[in-house]
């Protein structure tokens, strides 16, 4: 079984032309869920109402929390960790993200055949500067200069898949949005609670913990190109405006 954490917040910033609406029903549309719960988190009342009214005949459950960003991400991982069964898969949404069609057919795809421990459809750029950024003109490439992620980027070697929905890649690291059994959940939890409920920020500390997943010798996965974006920088080479 494949369940959807789908996280919802008015707290949220977002680039422009893009909206939680749009997000959300482009998830809806091109992702289609089966089966999802949205963590609704400090939303106002007309959020909550325009929530409802675009879910199709109640289909999803709704919780009205006031967590916040790493918190929020925790209780998430809680629900699915204490629900689900060892084999099910949990996928992780933040609610900034578009999605292509066939998104959930690649996911379920690569985790029948791979057995995966992370895996994420965002193909993030940063795995490709300075190939096809340049830094000193994108203002989003700016953070990505310090020593911190150049050492993260300068020795990466990835290993490439081939399956009917597309090629995929191991990476070093993904941001909140992904993918992974209970079991490994289970598995890697203390982890996950040091970089999102422990460590004290507000935001998940989501580099730090794919760092410290990889060093316990866990692999993470995206699919190249993207079968998703994040909105704030998106994945290269396709043509989200038309997604």
């Amino acid at each position: 079984m494949l369940k959807v954490f789908y996280r919802l917040s008015d707290k949220s910033r977002f680039y422009p032309g893009y909206t939680w609406e749009k997000c959300f029903v482009n998830f809806i549309n091109n992702f289609n869920p089966d089966n999802m719960v949205i963590y609704a988190d400090n939303c106002e009342p007309a959020t909550l109402n325009r929530l409802n009214q675009l879910i199709p005949q109640n289909k999803f459950e709704i919780k009205i929390t006031n967590y916040g960003n790493a918190l929020g991400f925790y209780k998430c991982a809680e629900e699915a960790k204490d629900t689900m069964q060892d084999n099910d898969i949990a996928y992780f949404v933040e609610n900034d993200y578009i999605h292509r069609k066939n998104s959930k057919e690649a996911l379920e795809e690569f985790f029948n055949i791979i057995d995966p421990d992370y895996v994420t459809l965002y193909d993030h750029p940063d795995k490709y500067w300075p190939a096809i950024y340049n830094a000193k003109q994108n203002k989003y490439c700016k953070y990505y200069e310090s020593e911190h992620y150049n050492g993260m980027l300068q020795n990466l070697w990835s290993k490439i898949y081939c399956f009917k929905y597309g090629y995929w890649r191991t990476t070093s690291s993904t941001c909140m949005t992904f993918a992974c059994t209970i079991k490994t959940l289970k598995d890697d939890f203390s982890i996950i609670e040091q970089y999102t409920k422990t460590y004290g920020a507000d935001r998940p500390q989501d580099y730090l913990m794919c760092e410290m997943l990889r060093k316990k010798g866990k692999l993470i996965y995206n699919s190249i190109p993207g079968y998703a974006g994040h909105t704030s920088m998106l994945s290269p080479n396709i043509d989200w405006n038309n997604v």
